[in-house]
């Protein structure tokens, strides 16, 4: 089980942002007029993330192409990713009928993973369930995401940046070993109108993974 946690504590890697705002001591609110989703995709806007994986430092930026693609008959954004220890890749955010997700390959085997992250339109309290892969299964296994909507509406301050319009979510991928039971819970903070400012990925207590948005621009 250990290999599958280190396959997918990569996830949170493949979508960590960057962007261009000048950091300042007191906290100020971040807000973007004129866009009224929670991931904009606009060509030539990116994000900035820095943090930690399996205990070491990691930054990465990804921009926004301008280039689509469509799997399983939905049309996805491309992204490309630099990341201080895994290099460059191509990923993807899906956006529409207000749910929200990442598709990339992880860094270590290349499996492609979904990650449905956010669904706007369920009230706080509320889950759903999606496929981590295209076939319902991961190394062999079958595997789902459990998303859940913690908060709405929140503020959340991050790098000394106070973001408003924040969802708060939490996806906890299981596997079915004899039962479906949860090995890695990833927590999403989403601000409008800028994308994503937080994420961080536990098991067992432990966390595994964290990256907070340090720098973005959106075009």
């Amino acid at each position: 089980m250990k290999k599958y946690l280190l396959v997918l504590s990569c996830i949170t890697l493949l979508f960590t942002a960057n962007s261009c705002k000048k950091e300042s001591d007191a906290a100020e609110e971040e807000t973007v007029k004129g866009s009224d989703s929670y991931q904009p995709a606009t060509a030539g806007s990116y994000w900035k993330y820095s943090g930690t994986a399996a205990g070491f430092a990691e930054t990465s930026t990804f921009t926004v192409t301008g280039k689509t693609k469509v799997f399983n008959n939905k049309t996805y954004v491309e992204v490309t990713q630099a990341s201080q220890n895994f290099g460059n890749q191509t990923g993807y955010f899906y956006i529409g009928d207000g749910s929200y997700a990442q598709r990339a390959s992880t860094y270590i085997n290349g499996i492609t993973v979904e990650l449905q992250y956010l669904k706007t339109n369920l009230e706080v309290g509320s889950t759903w369930t999606a496929n981590i892969t295209d076939n319902g299964q991961l190394n062999g296994i079958p595997a789902r995401i459990i998303g859940k909507i913690l908060e709405k509406d929140a503020k959340r301050t991050v790098n000394g940046k106070s973001f408003a319009n924040v969802i708060h979510t939490s996806l906890d991928l299981q596997y079915n070993i004899s039962g479906f039971s949860t090995v890695m819970t990833y927590e999403f903070y989403v601000a409008k109108g800028v994308g994503i400012i937080e994420i961080k990925s536990t098991s067992g207590g432990t966390v595994m993974s964290s990256s907070k948005i340090t720098e973005y621009k959106i075009k």
